[in-house]
């Protein structure tokens, strides 16, 4: 009953294989897929020639059939891509499909376009069947979006600043939210820091721990708080300097909330400013750096020795303080001067000045100036040289200089004025010493009997530890 209700519903069963054998395409069937289809098909042969085309091949390339048959198809090939192409076709022939493997095609028109190609060789490798898809859109909305990428990526990098917040509970923290710049500074992303509140503070250098701690307190206990600079290891194991704004945020009972953060990176000026500190330190003279206000930002070894001050007493003073107090005022209105048209002094382009050490004895100094300018302002350059040996040398050499005078004058004196006249001789007489006085003396003595004495004298050796000889010549002509 069942067997003849199915056969009255269903009609007469039929082999399968029967329905297969009436739905397989024709060769006509096939032939209209080939030249009708949008998708560029094509038929090539391990030799490197396309064997046939379909019409799409020519629509895209702008090449007849005729034309792409002819010529090996490497040669269509970018030449970027020729390579890699070669590499593909002898997989191909070892009997390796290929799965969406991309290169560009030349167009008639000179232009490019990519391709992506699913090709299946026989068995046999010497024929292979392949489907290429133009993909040249999707290649360039790729690019463009490389573009931004790399752009947005330039930018990012550029940011050498950014901003967190911490929210509070009970004057504890329990969610920190940091902006996405966070991971060029630090090298941790926004979602590390949220989830783990305390990470903002274990990423901060060990030695600088204490000093971040004790500003932190600070904004917790809603005390005035100022910038810090202080150091961090990002999560590379590198270290940056950054500078640390705290701002604190109250709810309407006046209890701290939240408070805001803002990072700014300064490692490259601290680098500036260690070589500037190493290069001032190395100095053979006293060197001191003054603010605009002349307040001392940075002193070196020297100045310490000379002033006899150490390295903290001097920073943050006036350098009013290294100033006897009787040209202070001057000095200030001489700084004042200055700041408003700052310029390079070197050395001995100003009177000498005073300076004044710790235990209150002055000096005699010479001092060259050099205005640097920072981010921070104009800082000025200050190396002084104490005087006072070189003072020394001088009066010693002046001293010296009146007494070889005091000689020359002597021994004029003690030459004859002029020479004798003896009938038949032409008489002179002259000492020219290489140095303010000689040893050298001559004299005319007139003598009985009308005779004239010449006497010629040297002095061998100008200092008593030397041995001192006299040798006289002497002759006695008739008057």
């Amino acid at each position: 009953m069942i067997a003849t209700m199915n056969t009255a519903f269903w009609g007469p069963t039929r082999d399968p294989t029967e329905d297969l054998m009436e739905k397989a395409p024709t060769e006509s069937d096939i032939l209209a897929l080939f030249q009708l289809s949008l998708e560029m098909l094509c038929i090539a042969s391990a030799d490197g020639y396309f064997k046939r085309v379909n019409p799409a091949f020519e629509r895209a390339l702008g090449y007849s059939a005729q034309e792409l048959t002819s010529r090996p198809f490497a040669e269509f090939v970018h030449p970027e891509d020729q390579e890699k192409t070669k590499r593909e076709l002898c997989r191909l022939v070892e009997g390796v499909p290929s799965i969406r493997f991309e290169n560009r095609y030349r167009c008639r028109d000179g232009t490019y376009r990519w391709l992506s190609w699913m090709a299946m060789p026989q068995e046999d490798g010497q024929r292979i069947y392949a489907v290429a898809s133009d993909v040249s859109q999707r290649k360039r909305a790729e690019e463009v979006l490389r573009e931004s990428e790399r752009h947005y990526r330039q930018l990012l990098e550029a940011v050498t600043s950014y901003t967190y917040s911490v929210e509070l509970r009970d004057g504890v923290p329990r969610y920190t939210s940091h902006g996405v710049e966070c991971l060029v500074a630090t090298g941790y992303t926004p979602e590390e820091f949220a989830s783990d509140p305390y990470l903002w503070f274990t990423m901060v250098h060990p030695q600088d721990r204490e000093l971040v701690q004790r500003h932190a307190a600070k904004a917790l206990a809603d005390r005035g708080n100022g910038p810090i600079e202080h150091r961090i290891v990002r999560q590379d194991g590198s270290v940056r300097w950054v500078r640390h704004k705290i701002i604190s945020h109250h709810d309407d009972q006046g209890r701290l909330v939240r408070y805001d953060g803002l990072i700014d990176d300064i490692t490259e000026r601290k680098v500036s400013e260690e070589r500037f500190r190493l290069l001032v330190e190395s100095a053979a003279d006293a060197m001191i750096v003054a603010d605009g206000e002349g307040q001392i930002v940075v002193v070196n070894a020297w100045a310490e020795t000379l002033f006899g001050y150490s390295r903290d007493e001097l920073l943050g003073q006036s350098v009013e303080l290294l100033i006897p107090h009787g040209l202070r005022r001057q000095h200030r209105q001489d700084r004042a001067a200055y700041a408003a048209k700052p310029h390079r002094r070197t050395m001995g382009m100003h009177p000498s000045l005073s300076g004044l050490r710790k235990d209150g004895s002055e000096f005699p100094a010479e001092i060259a100036l050099n205005p640097i300018g920072t981010d921070q302002g104009m800082l000025v350059y200050a190396a002084i040289r104490d005087l006072t040996e070189r003072r020394r040398v001088e009066a010693t050499l002046q001293e010296n200089l009146s007494q070889l005078i005091a000689a020359q004058k002597i021994q004029q004196h003690l030459l004859p004025r002029c020479a004798p006249e003896l009938p038949g001789f032409d008489i002179a007489g002259a000492v020219y010493p290489a140095e303010f006085a000689a040893g050298d003396h001559y004299d005319f003595l007139a003598m009985p009997d009308h005779h004239l004495g010449i006497v010629v004298a040297d002095v061998a050796g100008h200092t008593p530890a030397q041995d001192i000889r006299w040798r006289t010549f002497s002759m006695v002509w008739e008057m």
